[in-house]
């Protein structure tokens, strides 16, 4: 234990120092705030009240997550599987934290650990014979990963690390949920998979067992990975290049234990494929597929990142069989130098899976929403270059790599110091949320369970609050990839431009000036979703909806905001005597949080 500490203690104080530092943004901006803040927390990173609200509505007693947002739609079979919120959700109950509070500490705790593996895993690929250089090398590996993601776009780094403003910048590995979970489950599965490799390494003598138990684990924690279909694909695509790899090679033993690996994951992950199969384009909805993020294209995708990295990885080879690296292992005769060595093997595959992840579809003419990929693809491509880096460089200038390497881990970390310090850029409107605190305290000591609160706002920003923070469900909420049928849709839809007081003869101007809006509600596939231009799809969906809606405003308003289950209604401003009056709403409201609450 000793000799494990000194050896790897300056990682293990690393990890912490991660952990602190993706946590610091929430913990400077509570301290600022001081006797301010009343536990709302530094929510900032995407989709983080999303997550949350997933989460609650498992406390609430819902534990497969059919509809976080609606009262109704609880039975509906979910797209997305709620494994990884379930996680967080076991947190808050080891600890006896509130969930908001186990939030917290996640951001803490899972980049901590997101370092570790990270660590581990380079530590594997880099040569042995020197400690001090393997132990500078993968910590520096390891905090690129972890703090120095957006450091591969040089422009945003280069401006923060001169100082400028450029607005608030977290950590993507402090989002809840994806793609931290997925990122601790790739670098453990490729960790296992790794000690597949070397379990049937020719250097080492196991016994036959030990390779098919470190298989099946690996295909465990690859199964478990399919609640978030990047980190899982990737690392599927990872080990179809090393299968491959053991078949050009005929190593029909290490052939077999990658077949164990999938063979264990597809039992693990069966249940969710049987589920996804009825509704991804199977045997279910094409519509439901695309509006989950599926495309159904053969059309190829080019990563320069990915690209790039591959040809410097085959110039780096060339290099290394030039040089005759002394630290590589020894040749047996009519073998080639990189088939021989797991770690090249591995370094080609993180990059070849990589750019297969990406363009599967050829084959398929399936694709998922490509982007999120290279949420892993970045940091795998960090490390393979480092540790070409290290291999092809040290032998010879040992010093200037271990000089370059602790250059690389400085500016990682500072990276990570000077984005903690951008909280300063939300602390205002940090400040304002906090008034919130009493809503949501008012709405669970005073609403039944599974309540639903109307939002009255013109963005859905506090509407997607309610949920996450107490036991209420929402009228209106653009939440609705599965289980939620259009009608519905459209008819939230309606009722959101009702309440902002969009008349019939200003309704086609008002979709034309806030086409986000109709996107969110109509969209078919998330081309439309992130589309910014008004293009033919857009003028098209406007003229066959500013009809419907003038026809909807001839309805009586109270009755449609009764259709489906409404409690309380929130709005910033309170309601003037023509809104009371058409919502048949005869309570004058209750100021509350910065808002004014009406019973209905």
């Amino acid at each position: 234990m000793k000799s494990f500490l000194r050896r790897h203690g300056i990682a293990i104080l690393l990890a912490l120092l991660v952990g602190a530092l993706s946590v610091a943004p929430h913990l400077l901006a509570v301290r600022a705030l001081g006797d301010e803040y009343r536990g709302v927390p530094f929510m900032y990173v995407d989709d983080e009240d999303i997550y949350l609200t997933r989460m609650q509505e498992i406390v609430d007693g819902y534990p497969d997550v059919g509809s976080a947002f609606f009262y109704e739609y609880k039975d509906e079979r979910p797209i997305q599987p709620a494994w990884g919120e379930h996680v967080y959700v076991a947190l808050s109950r080891l600890t006896g934290l509130s969930l908001p509070d186990a939030l917290v500490l996640a951001k803490f705790l899972f980049p901590a650990i997101l370092f570790l593996l990270a660590y581990a895993f380079v530590w594997r690929l880099l040569p042995a014979e020197s400690v001090r250089l393997r132990v500078v090398a993968a910590s520096a590996g390891a905090l690129l990963v972890a703090l120095g993601y957006d450091l591969m776009s040089w422009r945003d780094a280069l401006q923060l690390l001169q100082g400028e403003d450029i607005g608030l910048r977290l950590s993507l590995w402090t989002r809840p949920v994806n793609p931290i979970l997925g990122g601790v489950g790739v670098f453990a599965s490729l960790l296992l998979i790794w000690e597949v490799l070397e379990a049937r390494s020719s250097k080492l003598e196991v016994s036959k067992s030990r390779g098919a138990l470190v298989a099946a684990s690996a295909g465990l924690v690859l199964g478990g990975l399919v609640f978030y279909f990047f980190a899982w694909g990737y690392v599927l695509s990872v080990l179809a290049f090393l299968g491959l790899g053991f078949l050009v090679q005929k190593d029909w033993k290490r052939l077999r234990d990658i077949g164990i690996v999938l063979l264990v994951s597809f039992l693990v992950s069966a249940p969710y494929w049987y589920g996804m199969f009825q509704s991804l384009g199977g045997a279910g909805d094409p519509a439901l597929a695309t509006r989950n993020g599926m495309f159904f294209t053969h059309q190829p995708l080019l990563n320069k990142t990915l690209l790039f990295a591959l040809a410097l990885f085959v110039v780096g080879s060339i290099v290394l069989t030039r040089w005759r690296d002394p630290l590589q292992l020894p040749l047996e005769k009519g073998e080639s130098r990189f088939w021989h060595q797991s770690w090249w093997m591995m370094s080609a595959s993180l990059l070849l899976g990589g750019l297969w992840a990406l363009n599967q579809q050829i084959l398929t003419g399936r694709m998922v929403w490509p982007y999120h990929f290279v949420q892993y693809t970045k940091p795998v491509v960090v490390i393979v270059l480092l540790v070409l880096f290290v291999r092809a460089f040290a032998p010879r200038f040992r010093k200037t790599v271990l000089v370059g390497c602790v250059v690389l881990g400085a500016l990682a970390l500072l990276q990570g110091a000077l984005a903690a310090g951008t909280y300063r850029s939300v602390l205002d409107d940090f400040r304002e949320r906090q008034r919130e605190a009493d809503i949501f305290a008012w709405l669970d000591e005073n609403q039944p369970k599974d309540c639903v609160v109307v939002v009255k706002e013109d963005r859905e920003r506090f509407t997607r609050q309610v949920p996450a923070f107490t036991h209420c469900n929402v009228y209106v909420s653009s939440w609705t990839f599965s289980g939620v049928p259009l009608e519905r849709v459209e008819h939230n839809f309606f009722i959101h431009l009702r309440l902002l007081g969009v008349a019939s003869e200003d309704a086609r101007e008002f979709m034309l000036a806030n086409p986000d809006l109709v996107r969110l509600a109509y969209f078919e596939d998330w081309n439309q979703v992130f589309e910014t231009a008004i293009d033919d799809w857009l003028l098209g969906k406007i003229e066959e909806v500013v009809p419907a809606y003038q026809a909807f405003l001839e309805g009586n308003a109270a009755e449609q905001l009764r259709t489906y289950r409404a409690n309380v209604l929130l709005s910033k401003e309170p309601l003037s005597e023509d809104e009371l009056r058409q919502w048949r709403i005869e309570d004058e409201g209750m100021p509350i949080g910065g808002y004014r609450l009406y019973p209905l």
